[in-house]
This record gives C-alpha cells, sequence and structure tokens, in this order.
C-alpha cells in the first residue's frame, strides 16, 4: 500500500519510513495496537521497537490516521453515541467490553469530586 496515496499530505515524511524497523505491514500494524491498547510513554514504545522517541512519535500520528479512516472506510469506526450503542446492542445476547482503566486527574472542586467518585474502587 502507498502511504501517499492514503495521506498525500504526508509525503514529505514519508520516505522517511521506506527504511525503518516497521517495513512490514504486519509490524505497522501491530506497533500502533499495542501503543493504542497499553498506551505507554513514547520513549517506552520507542525502546520496544528499537526506535527513537520522534521516530515512534510520527509513525503513531502517521498510523494513528491511517487505522482511523481505514476503519471510518468500513464502516468499523468506534461509536461514541450512547442511543445508537443502545439500539445496536439491542439484539445482542452477549456482549463482552474490553476496555482499559486509566488514571484520571480528580477535580480539585469538592461537590464536583462527590457527585464523580464515591471513593470506593470497585475490583
Amino acid at each position: 500500500m502507498n502511504i501517499t496515496a492514503i495521506l498525500p499530505w504526508k509525503v514529505k515524511c514519508a520516505n522517511v519510513y521506506l527504511t525503518t524497523v516497521l517495513s512490514l505491514i504486519q509490524d505497522k500494524m501491530f506497533f500502533i495496537l499495542v501503543y493504542l491498547k497499553t498506551n505507554p510513554l513514547q520513549e517506552l514504545h520507542a525502546i520496544q521497537f528499537e526506535m527513537t522517541q520522534p521516530q515512534a512519535n510520527r509513525w503513531i500520528h502517521l498510523l494513528s490516521e491511517i487505522l482511523r479512516r481505514t476503519l471510518k472506510t468500513l464502516d468499523e469506526l468506534p461509536d461514541r453515541n450512547s442511543k445508537r450503542l443502545m439500539h445496536i446492542l439491542q439484539g445482542c445476547e452477549e456482549v463482552l467490553l474490553d476496555g482499559t482503566e486509566r488514571p484520571i486527574q480528580r477535580p480539585l472542586d469538592e461537590d464536583w469530586q462527590s457527585a464523580c467518585y464515591s471513593g470506593k474502587k470497585n475490583s
């Protein structure tokens, strides 16, 4: 697949990617899926794939956009609309959700904290 055909505004940086560790399409897919699933620091992700952090950053931005456009073309982009999701799930007997818990900063306002957090962690 020609990267410049998919993302013409990335023509200048596309040549940089031709001689890297991620030479196969399977490697590129694995790189971006691992990044999205584990959400590591870019420095750690770069070390895991034997590249520098700036290279990892460029790959993450390029491959994220390609993956998003591909999923949109296939009509498989994750839906964030809860009403549509409820409509889709009505016909399903069993639903398996795959998610990653990510830390967020607690609000400083006490009223907002009590509205958002029970103070207990559910396991």
